[in-house]
């Protein structure tokens, strides 16, 4: 009210002329230069809640390792070159390692926007212009793990029969199954149903976040049902804590060494996350229908009601798709029996 109308053009008039030559209209609000990306960093660590150990350690060396060069400058004049050059040592030595790099410097930086410590573009957002800057990766590098291929997975599961120890178990229990690593190394009995044979895996140890219920074979509760203790971790290690994910790859390379070469110096083409691919292909190869195969992996489809819906009905199917797989697994190992060397596997001299 105490502006005229006659004032009110007049301002108006001023704004539109500054606007016609480029110039701001607002002043850029005061930011702390002083605060660091190291400082704001660390608040992003002690806030994120991490779905493991082996997580949180990933995000540490993210941020105070492979983000050292941005740790002790003002946050406010960070910018996309700066991000380019932190990223540029990893983007096509090791892709996944880069991308997931850039994402948590990005988490870094809207953090600091949004506590007005900075102003404009993220500059490690992707596509705020970041997209344009950073070479394309190698396709064929876009974060896969090695997968041995369905067929030759029974050679390894007769391995694993005739060896003994918790981390062999629990290998063999993770290619059963097809779950991830860290859903097996963080079994709990307490999650695991004998006599309805279901094992019910937690939302905290779930990639989505949502609880996730496993059908289980004949095969794997007789993996079960071997196992000398019947509380606390299902596959613990000699301390009584979690295996760790380097134990299953040791004795997937343990089960794959030939005769007389030492395990560590197996050079193989398979991961331990490798066979849940092995097992997505046997689906594609032997008519599972695709939404049940990917709710065998506990991977979402379509949208929330598409996702409860399958959630509840599908346990039956998904249960025969599971003892199938583990049937294919079995029947076919006591077939093959010992054949000689595991597939894949190469011992130094072979130039592995």
């Amino acid at each position: 009210p105490a502006i005229t109308l006659a004032d009110a053009r007049v301002k108006a008039a001023s704004l539109r002329a500054a606007l016609a030559k480029g110039e701001a209209l607002r002043e850029a609000p005061e930011t702390n230069s002083s605060v660091t990306f190291g400082a704001v960093a660390e608040e992003v660590l002690q806030r994120k809640i991490f779905r493991s150990s082996s997580h949180q350690r990933q995000w540490e060396r993210s941020l105070r390792e492979l983000a050292k060069p941005l740790s002790h400058r003002p946050i406010a004049d960070i910018t996309r070159q700066d991000v380019i050059e932190v990223l540029a040592p990893h983007w096509h030595r090791v892709p996944e390692t880069a991308r997931k790099l850039r994402a948590r410097i990005e988490k870094v930086l809207a953090r600091a926007t949004a506590l007005d410590l900075r102003t404009g573009n993220n500059p490690a957002g992707w596509r705020d212009g970041l997209k344009e800057l950073l070479e394309p990766q190698d396709a064929t590098k876009r974060g896969h793990f090695n997968a041995m291929p369905y067929r030759q997975v029974p050679v390894l599961v007769e391995r694993l029969r005739t060896l003994t120890g918790f981390s062999t178990r629990a290998l063999l229990f993770t290619i059963l199954t097809a779950a991830r690593s860290g859903e097996v190394r963080g079994a709990d009995w307490g999650e695991i149903d004998l006599t309805s044979k279901i094992w019910l895996v937690p939302k905290e140890r779930m990639k989505a976040k949502r609880e996730h219920a496993v059908p289980l074979s004949e095969q794997a509760i007789d993996v079960l049902e071997a196992l000398p203790h019947r509380s606390g971790l299902v596959f613990p290690n000699a301390n009584g804590t979690a295996l760790s994910q380097m134990a299953l790859a040791m004795a997937l390379r343990r089960a794959m060494a030939p005769k007389g070469v030492r395990a560590e110096r197996v050079k193989i083409d398979a991961t331990v996350h490798g066979f849940r691919s092995s097992f997505r292909d046997w689906c594609s190869e032997n008519g599972v229908a695709r939404e049940i195969a990917e709710l065998c992996l506990a991977h979402l489809i379509g949208n929330a009601v598409e996702q409860a819906y399958a959630r509840s009905t599908v346990l039956n199917r998904r249960r025969e798709v599971m003892q199938s797989w583990a049937d294919f697994l079995w029947l076919r190992s006591i077939q093959l029996g010992q054949l000689g060397e595991p597939p894949a596997a190469r011992s130094p001299a072979d130039g592995g």
